[in-house]
């Protein structure tokens, strides 16, 4: 399906930005294996944020299609507080945790979301039952 289609190609931009990023500093005590300059890590750093950014919709929209027949709000709002919680405590443990393993950990969690992305079992269970619902309109 496209939408699935989407979501994949928009993780691996978005993975690809991540690890160019991750690449272009210090990785645990190793030098960098891309220039460090201006232009291109920021442009690493705003690619990254933007395919990250245009993930989050399709990913309301694959949670309200998988959860179904919850509410399209009750899934919405999971997602929204675990999406808050894990920013939160990233936000508490950054100071602790050095800069390397931040920058892997951000790829990794995009590696893994395109990963489990990948293997999601398509089902549109409410996209059919709209579909059903609405009267068809005749000419």
């Amino acid at each position: 399906d496209r939408f699935k289609l989407s979501i994949v190609l928009i993780l691996a931009a978005d993975l690809a930005f991540f690890v160019w990023f991750t690449m272009s500093f210090p990785f645990a005590g190793r030098p960098q294996l891309l220039p460090q300059d201006f232009w291109p890590v920021a442009i690493a750093i705003t690619g990254g944020g933007i395919f990250l950014g245009a993930s989050y919709p399709l990913f309301y929209e694959l949670a309200v299609e998988v959860t179904y027949p919850i509410p399209e709000i009750v899934s919405a709002a999971i997602l929204t507080f675990v999406t808050n919680v894990v920013t939160l405590v990233f936000l508490f443990v950054a100071d602790a945790i050095p800069n390397w393993v931040l920058n892997s950990m951000m790829a990794l969690s995009v590696a893994l979301a395109l990963v489990l992305v990948i293997f999601a079992k398509e089902s549109y269970r409410r996209r059919e039952m709209e579909s059903v619902q609405r009267p068809k309109l005749q000419l």
